[in-house]
């Protein structure tokens, strides 16, 4: 599959920034999991829009993990594996901003946030499969 320089361009640097947001999740996930649970659903999304480019389509400005996923369409091989963090679409917001009673969001205990980011690195190896077996990825 050819691509276009500039789209090949933005489907790496998605996976840049993916790569440096789970290496600071890693980072603050024992310490600070609120920034870290942000950070969680920002690298979903940020691996889901590389595979959404590199399926040639524009994500646009949501930040919704459901709201993307369905551009890829209910057949796609990635599918499931990006609904799976639906959950997640919430911590944009979830747990930077005070809640509607006014008090801040409950976070996940530690040892299932830091399963939860095992997760996170398993789709990033699915994503970066997905990139280069259609040569529009090369992890270095």
């Amino acid at each position: 599959m050819s691509a276009h320089p500039h789209r090949l361009k933005r489907i790496r640097s998605f996976m840049v920034l993916a790569d440096d947001e789970l290496r600071a999740v890693r980072l603050l996930s024992r310490e600070v999991r609120r920034p870290a649970l942000f950070l969680a659903q920002q690298v979903v999304e940020k691996l889901l829009r590389a595979v959404i480019e590199a399926d040639d389509e524009r994500a646009g400005p949501t930040h919704n993990i459901r709201e993307l996923v369905a551009l890829l369409g209910a057949s796609h091989s990635l599918y499931d594996a990006f609904l799976d963090f639906d959950d997640l679409s919430s911590a944009s917001s979830r747990y930077r901003y005070p809640i509607a009673s006014g008090g801040l969001a409950d976070v996940p205990p530690e040892a299932d946030f830091l399963s939860r980011i095992v997760e996170i690195e398993n789709l990033q190896s699915k994503v970066t499969r997905f990139l280069e077996e259609r040569k529009l990825f090369a992890k270095d």
